[in-house]
């Protein structure tokens, strides 16, 4: 993948996509994300997607590829609600979805909370923009019967993440001889971090209403004993797709641990 041009977030094009959703244009006041390194070509992704059946057990059992399928009318209502935590216009911010792992019944089972973002400093050394969680909605869970999102009003999120830590086994290295091991607090990931932008752009780009959220692993540089993490690619069905994450995953979402509470790195795309 070329990655010699900037890819800004196309909001006037998603705002004029789905202009059915008035409320998108909010994205305009968000600092402008360089997606040119977010998108995963599709035979890498459908590797990473197709390894969590050997790398991943919950229960002892290998875990489903596909955990949810999130219509948009539904994405946008999480948008909504995490924009009314913005109080300060002059501030620069962005907004996105943390994606924690649990486990009901014994099976996966995603929980997702909108996060509010606001910028703190540019790294110089990294060479992105530095963003740290400052305000949070409540925690949902996905109704699978009748694809809505339900507000966790009981505190049973925290049941649903403890269990996934109980359950979950992690083949975490290639070594010879490796077996699944149990979850490893400050080194396994906890959560995920994709920002709206992100979100709306893979809908946008693939022509479609519904984001599929599907279990892969990551095998990262920066943990030498522990290379393999559970993560979740973004996709949609592509339709009529000609953009930038045209029959591509999302790739590049901030994973917690290492992710919390530190800033956050983004690129950005260069002011017009």
């Amino acid at each position: 993948m070329s990655i010699s041009k900037v890819e800004p977030t196309p909001v006037l094009n998603i705002t004029a996509k789905f202009s059915q959703f008035p409320t998108l244009n909010q994205l305009e006041k968000e600092d402008l994300l360089d997606l040119q390194m977010i998108p995963l070509e599709k035979p890498e992704g459908d590797l990473a997607v197709n390894n969590a059946q050997s790398y991943l057990k919950i229960n002892n059992q290998p875990i489903d590829m596909v955990v949810n399928n999130l219509p948009i009318v539904e994405l946008v209502e999480l948008f909504n609600e995490v924009n009314r935590l913005r109080k300060n216009p002059l501030v620069r911010y962005l907004t996105g979805i943390q994606i924690y792992f649990g486990s009901q019944d014994n099976k996966l089972f995603l929980i997702y909370q909108p996060v509010y973002m606001e910028w703190v400093d540019y790294d110089g050394a990294g060479q992105n923009d530095l963003y740290k969680v400052i305000g949070r909605c409540g925690m949902y869970s996905f109704n699978t019967e009748n694809n809505q999102f339900v507000l966790d009003t009981t505190n049973q999120s925290e049941i649903w993440i403890s269990n996934y830590k109980q359950l979950i086994r992690i083949k975490h290295n290639d070594i010879t001889g490796t077996v699944h091991e149990k979850f490893i607090p400050y080194h396994d990931t906890e959560s995920l971090i994709f920002p709206f932008q992100t979100i709306f752009t893979l809908l946008h780009d693939n022509d479609g209403e519904i984001v599929e959220i599907r279990n892969s692993i990551a095998k990262v540089n920066y943990d030498v004993t522990n290379k393999v993490k559970h993560r979740v690619l973004l996709y949609v069905e592509p339709s009529v797709g000609v953009e930038a994450f045209d029959q591509k995953y999302a790739n590049r979402s901030h994973l917690c641990p290492p992710c919390n509470g530190v800033n956050l790195g983004y690129n950005l795309a260069p002011l017009p």
